[in-house]
């Protein structure tokens, strides 16, 4: 069986507290979580949990966390290690890049919809 992004999310944060940050920035997980979420789900397809993984780690929500840096949490949502300064700092890095490629997309769809060739 094939799952969505969402989906996956929703089997997940439904057994483990740690991905249950609706409407907040996600907490910082553990570093090497993403084999003790294997061993969890061992029904599902490994690709399919690292694709979930990777794009829930690219999120602009968990970036956020990421940059205010602090406690990284396992799966119970324990304490487990900590968010290093450069790791902060990266973090930051990847939300000022994605904001530089969100005004430079605004700008271009308003040019677009001023020359007639836009969404309207």
């Amino acid at each position: 069986m094939s799952y969505s992004f969402n989906e996956l999310l929703a089997i997940v944060s439904a057994v483990f507290p740690v991905f249950k940050n609706r409407g907040q920035a996600c907490v910082p997980l553990k570093l090497g979580i993403f084999e003790d979420i294997i061993e969890a789900f061992p029904a599902i397809d490994h690709k399919e949990l690292e694709m979930f993984f990777h794009g829930y780690c690219r999120s602009r929500r968990y970036q956020i966390g990421l940059r205010a840096g602090g406690p990284r949490f396992d799966l119970d949502g324990q304490p487990s290690g900590e968010v290093t300064p450069e790791q902060s700092a990266h973090a930051a890095g990847v939300l000022l890049a994605s904001l530089g490629r969100a005004k430079q997309n605004r700008a271009m769809f308003m040019a677009e919809r001023a020359e007639g060739r836009g969404r309207k």
